[in-house]
């Protein structure tokens, strides 16, 4: 064909290259063409442009062509079947062009797959961000240089009053602060004084849209955007249970279990605090290794958080009724991992109390297995389960945890690592048995003596005796 370069130009050029004829026949491609899909020039000659689409984009891609050579151009970016049935997304140039009283279309395509794939991740890391900001266990509020709300959460809300659209572009200090009764409690100032890399952290009280009081935990930290930019994260805990409880405990001199429950409660809105900050913390990291390790520490925390909770909630501080709290921290550690709802968890627990110093062990067991099954057993497919058993048989708690995703080979059984020290740690711990194998995915079986144990226990192993 005149006008066309020839093919030893057309093979150098970046990306790959093609010619269409009414028919919708190839009759010019280059080597970057062959290359990319996989086809040879003779499997080409005889194929359809639909060929190279999933048939799901058919009625689309006909209706593209069928533009080009009515209008004369388009640019769009598509994505394209190979021979070995991979696909990729590619960047792709059409243009419509006549030659002998002939309509054609000339098109080049540059393989744009990575950044496609980096966008994708990228959406997912700011939903995943996003759900962590509006579902975080305290308020949180962003922040300006000079005050001006930018966003607040569903929590915020929920202890202030104040709907989202009613703060953004308010001064935080002159929303909710107390200034005019208190000077130096405005959160800003404070928060511009600590580094960059800082945090600060006070309990102090702050107003509600109705004008009543609220006794808050408040902490807060910088994070620079741009050399010229920061923007500023402020937390807010609802301590006014806490300190109410506090008033009663100083006046009245309560007994010994009322103080213990004050220190679970203490422990439980301290340890949400901290989980806040790790989450703000993944913000501003790219790292996908190190924001799993953030994740698989956030439910770490969230377990031992729940333990004191659920001892707040009860009348015995020494041990847990397993039956409520598996089911409740487990469905929290499948909210941090299976955001595309993919896999199904089944618990089947008894209704039993097990002593604290053996409820937290057993449960962060459970916590890293469960981690381990949504992180790698189901990478490859679409759907899975997890089995969770725990039942408690003469004396003795049984567990098993079993998914239906790849299993485990002999080796990485062998190898060392972090998670299965951890898990073989807490069994010491615990004096119990513990068996992994492989059953058409991944079974984790372990089994221990119910125990009432006197004094305290640490999580990693170890006593500290209280007379």
């Amino acid at each position: 064909m005149k006008n066309i370069p020839n093919r030893k130009i057309l093979d150098v050029i970046p990306g790959f290259f093609y010619i269409l004829n009414k028919e919708r026949n190839f009759i010019r491609v280059n080597d970057n063409f062959v290359e990319e899909l996989g086809y040879t020039r003779e499997e080409i000659e005889i194929m359809h442009p639909l060929d190279f689409h999933f048939e799901e984009d058919h009625e689309r891609i006909k209706k593209r062509i069928q533009s080009v050579f009515k209008s004369g151009g388009v640019k769009f970016v598509d994505k394209l079947k190979r021979k070995n049935g991979s696909h990729g997304w590619y960047q792709i140039t059409s243009t419509r062009f006549k030659q002998n009283g002939e309509y054609y279309i000339m098109g080049t395509g540059i393989d744009i797959s990575e950044r496609i794939e980096f966008e994708q991740r990228l959406k997912y890391k700011n939903k995943l961000q996003s759900k962590l900001f509006e579902n975080a266990p305290v308020g949180i509020v962003t922040v300006d240089s000079n005050g001006n709300l930018l966003d607040s959460n569903n929590k915020f809300e929920k202890i202030f009053k104040y709907k989202k659209e009613e703060v953004i572009g308010k001064n935080i200090d002159d929303l909710i602060s107390t200034c005019h009764r208190e000077e130096g409690n405005k959160d800003l100032i404070k928060l511009k004084e600590v580094d960059k890399e800082g945090t600060f952290e006070e309990e102090s009280i702050r107003i509600c849209k109705d004008g009543t009081e609220v006794e808050v935990l408040v902490a807060g930290i910088p994070v620079v955007v741009t050399n010229h930019e920061t923007i500023y994260y402020i937390l807010y805990c609802d301590i006014s249970e806490r300190v109410e409880y506090m008033n009663k405990l100083e006046t009245s001199l309560v007994e010994k279990k009322v103080l213990l429950k004050e220190v679970h409660h203490r422990v439980k809105n301290n340890l949400a605090v901290v989980m806040s900050l790790l989450q703000l913390k993944k913000f501003n990291i790219d790292d996908d290794h190190i924001l799993k390790t953030l994740i698989e520490c956030e439910n770490q925390i969230l377990t031992i958080a729940q333990i004191h909770e659920k001892l707040y909630a009860s009348n015995s501080l020494i041990s847990v009724q397993m039956e409520h709290y598996v089911n409740d921290f487990t469905k929290v550690i499948k909210k941090s991992y299976d955001f595309t709802h993919k896999i199904e968890m089944n618990v089947d627990c008894d209704s039993f109390e097990l002593d604290i110093n053996q409820a937290i062990p057993c449960a962060l067991i459970i916590n890293e297995v469960l981690s381990n099954s949504f992180v790698h057993a189901f990478k490859s497919k679409f759907k899975g389960n997890v089995d969770i058993s725990v039942k408690e048989i003469e004396g003795k708690v049984s567990i098993s945890i079993k998914d239906n995703g790849a299993g485990i080979s002999a080796k990485q059984l062998e190898k060392k690592s972090l998670g299965f020290d951890i898990i073989r740690q807490l069994i010491k711990q615990l004096e119990g048995e513990l068996s992994i194998k492989n059953q058409n995915g991944v079974l984790v079986e372990f089994l221990f003596e119910k125990q009432k144990i006197k004094g305290s226990r640490s999580a990693i192993g170890g006593y500290s005796t209280v007379s």
